[in-house]
């Protein structure tokens, strides 16, 4: 699944509700970026924004319907611990963390009392290829 194909997020979601439905959403996709703000493009930016928030939110929305409908499901989010506490050379990841930490603590406000949970994980520095 291309999280930033949000335009195929819905019908990805609708086919797995065809199946039995999605107990767990697990959105763990995300990019990095290590530079310092003069020296970031605007693109790059965006590009960060594109995958770590618009497309966690798309996929989310595409399947918080179906959750709700029954009334039961959980969504995991892998955020950052630069989402609370940003560091130098990493302020567009930083500022995409910090998003998805907003997002979602507010969607789990929203849905907690309709059998839905939501629990957002800030891991330190990890290593990826």
């Amino acid at each position: 699944l291309d999280l930033t194909a949000m335009d195929t997020h819905v019908a990805a979601a609708a086919a797995v509700e065809r199946l039995g439905g999605c107990d767990v959403l697990v959105n763990n996709a995300g990019r990095g970026q290590r530079a310092l703000v003069e020296e970031t493009a605007l693109d790059v930016d965006r590009a960060l924004f594109e995958t770590n928030v618009f497309g966690t939110i798309s996929l989310t929305k595409a399947v918080l319907p179906h959750m709700l409908k029954r009334r039961r499901g959980r969504i995991l989010v892998t955020s950052s611990i630069a989402g609370k506490v940003a560091t130098p050379c990493g302020a567009s990841y930083a500022a995409t963390k910090h998003a998805v930490n907003g997002f979602f603590h507010s969607l789990a406000s929203e849905v907690c009392d309709r059998g839905v949970s939501v629990t957002v994980a800030c891991p330190g520095p990890t290593v990826s290829e």
